[in-house]
């Protein structure tokens, strides 16, 4: 069967379809907020797995974790032994929303809530909830990176 090239009109219609679909991936990739959202998601996930590795490969290299009461905990791979510290500890809920997502260029800012109900070694469930603060930075292309998570427990 001999190839028959496509009439003018029907090769307008694939042009606007691959045109279109090319448009709706570059929204899809483009969208600041939909990607630090996601990355929350993941956070959370991380978090509510107990994967240490998930949540500390979130941090900028030289990102933070702040706690109250206690030093901020600074560096991917020192956060990533401050997790491993709680091996023991199994989290059997993990809520994290955002209530608000501010996107300035290459930064994000976000703050919410959460709520944890974790067992601790012994046995005992705590729950625990309050607010966060999570600041983003994003280099070029690249993936959108933690520089700062801070939480505070509230009511």
């Amino acid at each position: 069967m001999a190839f028959t090239p496509p009439s003018r009109f029907n090769a307008a219609i694939l042009v606007g379809l691959l045109l279109l679909g090319g448009c709706t991936a570059l929204r899809t990739r483009v969208d600041p907020e939909k990607d630090v959202l996601a990355r929350l998601a993941r956070y959370a996930d991380g978090i509510r797995r107990m994967d240490f590795n998930q949540v500390a490969d979130l941090f900028a290299p030289a990102g933070e974790v702040v706690n109250p009461g206690g030093a901020p905990v600074r560096g991917r791979e020192t956060i990533r032994r401050f997790l491993q510290s709680f091996a023991g500890y199994k989290v059997v809920e993990n809520t994290v929303r955002a209530e608000s997502t501010r996107i300035d260029g290459s930064s994000a800012h976000q703050g919410g809530t959460y709520t944890q109900a974790v067992v601790v070694p012994g046995g005992t469930t705590v729950h625990v909830r309050g607010r966060f603060a999570a600041d983003w930075q994003r280099e070029g292309a690249g993936p959108w990176l933690l520089v700062r998570m801070a939480t505070t427990p509230g009511p």
